[in-house]
């Protein structure tokens, strides 16, 4: 019975850890959003993707296509935030499904090369 109560605690310290993680990335995802909107250049939402990914994939590579999926959700949160609510930003805002499946695959380059520097720098 003992052991019961032991695996049970442990099971919910890592889904709770786990929850903090997915907060953590939606949050991030959301900011890179809001930062791709008050931007002209591509390339600092790119940057920003890649960063963020890679920081979660090295940090908790089990997930790592997870973390890419809530990272890259946030941009497409953000302008369906921005038309409805007509906020200001730099570009007029457009949600082009081409645009969110690239924006998804950045994301997953960051998150997959964050797994492959924390094996390089396990093995």
């Amino acid at each position: 019975m003992d052991k019961n109560n032991s695996d049970n605690s442990r099971q919910t310290l890592q889904s709770s850890r786990n929850l903090l993680w997915v907060i953590l990335a939606i949050t991030s995802g959301i900011i890179i959003g809001w930062i791709d909107l008050q931007v002209t250049e591509v390339t600092v939402t790119i940057f920003s993707l890649l960063i963020a990914g890679s920081l979660f994939g090295l940090l908790q590579p089990k997930f790592a296509w997870l973390w890419a999926l809530l990272i890259s959700a946030g941009t497409p949160i953000m302008e369906i935030i921005a038309i409805n609510f007509s906020l200001q930003a730099a570009e007029p805002v457009q949600l082009d499904p081409f645009v969110i499946l690239i924006i998804l695959l950045f994301a997953l380059i960051g998150t997959y090369a964050g797994v492959f520097i924390r094996k390089l720098i396990r093995t």
